[in-house]
């Protein structure tokens, strides 16, 4: 009895070891999984990411303050809130219209002060955009399509529209012109064609007119005063 009491002990101690080993080893194994699992899900992540997204990432990243210029394509929504987010930079916009941009677009009302130059494109007529409406040094516009767009008109001093059914409403407002282009108005009456040149012709501040209905090509400038 006196021999088996040790025996016993050491027994018992040796399986406490074991299945202190065993837990370690489960825990260890469970870990592995774990990390496997992460490594896994962040792969899918990369893999799912969009390469426009990753692209802007990595600039905005670098580009720190720096004034942007920025190209905004309708279909690319997910990078679009990316850059959406850094719109007090941006100085230079071209934008490619769809339906699923415009209440985006209208996040940044009110918050694109160095904005400069616009380029506005939408043949699908997306509906009214009033996300420019409010910018404090945009001088060139470019609208091309079937655009619905209000903008700081008495501000812009370079207009260009192209393709357009129809012509802005607000364009007498733009009493600051210096130039206007009027290109491939296939949609618009050739009344309103030569009351626009005429108009932009009569204005004193604009320097050059060009008008091209249907490729025909028609060029007025004033001369110096």
């Amino acid at each position: 009895m006196a021999v088996r009491g040790p025996r016993k002990r050491k027994t018992a101690k040796i399986r406490d070891i074991l299945d202190a080993a065993y837990t370690r080893i489960a825990d260890v194994d469970a870990s592995v999984l774990m990390f496997e699992g992460i490594i896994e899900k962040l792969r899918r992540t990369r893999e799912d990411a969009h390469p426009s997204k990753q692209h802007h990432l990595a600039y905005l990243e670098r580009s720190s303050t720096c004034g942007l210029t920025v190209y905004i394509e309708h279909r690319h929504t997910e990078a679009i809130g990316l850059l959406v987010d850094c719109s007090t930079r941006w100085e230079m916009v071209d934008i490619d219209m769809g339906p699923s941009t415009l209440p985006i677009l209208e996040r940044v009302r009110g918050r694109v002060p160095m904005l400069r130059d616009l380029t506005y494109t939408d043949s699908n007529g997306s509906g009214t955009c009033g996300a420019f409406e409010v910018a404090p040094r945009l001088s060139s516009a470019t609208i091309i399509g079937n655009a619905s767009l209000h903008l700081p008109w008495p501000r812009i001093t370079r207009l260009r529209l192209y393709r357009m059914l129809a012509p802005p409403n607000k364009l007498a407002s733009a009493r600051n012109l210096e130039s206007l282009s009027l290109v491939e108005l296939f949609g618009v009456g050739a009344a309103w064609i030569a009351g626009a040149a005429t108009g932009a012709a009569s204005t004193p501040s604009i320097g050059d007119a060009v008008v091209r209905p249907t490729y025909a090509k028609a060029r007025r400038k004033k001369e110096d005063a």
